[in-house]
């Protein structure tokens, strides 16, 4: 029946910040605790410390400057793609024919079975399809051609088998999740 769908997206740095944020928000929480954790002992050492002295000001300071970046912090992979993309941006297009979809770039071509997605998760802008747990691919809703996101989804999860989900963030966590994330479970 040939190509049902067609969408595109445009790569920057900013887009790369939000597909890293994505990535680690579905499959690696335990990161983002982490930094939380280390944010909470720095205050807490400082305070032990004494708030009056120069070492229990400097933690504290430290502590409560690390808590509310812990969501902005990148994964290690996100940093790199973030530190090649500055100034630049690279345009993907994607087709979503009957058995895969075909995504090309750069004159490159790649073609990814509906099989082979893990996961459909979606946010208010984007579209994210996980291939793996540290790759995704990252369509704008804008997009879309046919302009039916309903459409779509719904074409998307007879392909995959999948429902869609959202991201999750540290707000949301469960302990059942934060398992998953740790040990690879949730497919």
């Amino acid at each position: 029946m040939g190509i049902r769908f067609r969408a595109g997206m445009q790569y920057d740095e900013n887009s790369v910040r939000r597909l890293d944020n994505v990535i680690t928000d579905m499959y690696h929480i335990w990161r983002r605790l982490i930094w939380l954790a280390v944010a909470v002992v720095m205050i807490l050492y400082g305070v032990a410390s004494g708030i009056g002295t120069t070492i229990g000001m400097l933690f504290t300071a430290a502590g409560c400057i690390l808590l509310p970046a812990v969501r902005r912090i990148p994964s290690g992979n996100g940093n790199r793609i973030i530190q090649v993309m500055r100034d630049k941006s690279l345009a993907f297009s994607y087709e979503f024919g009957e058995e895969s979809l075909t995504s090309e770039a750069a004159g490159g071509r790649m073609q990814i079975a509906y099989r082979d997605l893990i996961s459909l998760v979606k946010d208010e802008r984007y579209y994210y399809l996980f291939q793996s747990r540290d790759q995704a691919c990252m369509i704008d809703r804008e997009s879309l051609k046919p302009a039916d996101p309903e459409a779509f989804e719904k074409f998307l999860q007879k392909k995959t088998g999948k429902e869609w989900t959202r991201p999750d963030g540290i707000a949301k966590m469960t302990l059942r999740r934060l398992l998953e994330s740790i040990h690879g479970k949730k497919q």
